[in-house]
């Protein structure tokens, strides 16, 4: 069951990762707002005391990719950008099941969580969203 965690917990970073990067900057803000006021209670010019928590916080673009290290997100977040085009499906596969049968072959799959055609939200956990973003593929056997 932790796998399947790990998993959405790394497609909410990638679908959603504004919000996670704007509540990390946030927490990085408020850090180092208490490591500056630390400082000026210490004696510390004002100046010099947020240099200081700089210095000793890092940047928040070094703290990001440090979680994104941690997250197992990293290489995937430099290859998924808006404008790259991108097919994956994310599944658990404790659960994922195929529902088809020789009788009823039109059947969808359960336990798949997010498909992503052309870098585009196809299916997410509430269901299909109505994107159809892709093109077929045919084989050399096709005729024109």
């Amino acid at each position: 069951m932790r796998l399947w965690h790990i998993v959405r917990s790394r497609c909410r970073t990638l679908f959603f990762r504004g919000g996670r990067e704007s509540d990390l900057r946030e927490e990085w803000q408020f850090h180092l707002e208490r490591e500056t006021e630390r400082l000026e209670a210490a004696g510390m010019h004002p100046d010099s005391a947020r240099q200081q928590a700089l210095k000793m916080l890092g940047s928040v673009e070094q703290l990001k990719e440090e979680c994104r290290d941690a997250r197992g997100t990293a290489v995937v977040d430099g290859l998924i950008r808006d404008r790259y085009i991108a097919d994956f499906v994310v599944f658990n596969p404790a659960t994922v099941k195929d529902t088809a049968t020789y009788e009823r072959p039109h059947q969808y799959p359960t336990g798949i969580e997010y498909v992503v055609v052309n870098g585009v939200t196809v299916l997410d956990p509430k269901g299909l969203t109505g994107a159809r973003p892709g093109r077929p593929v045919y084989g050399p056997a096709r005729q024109p």
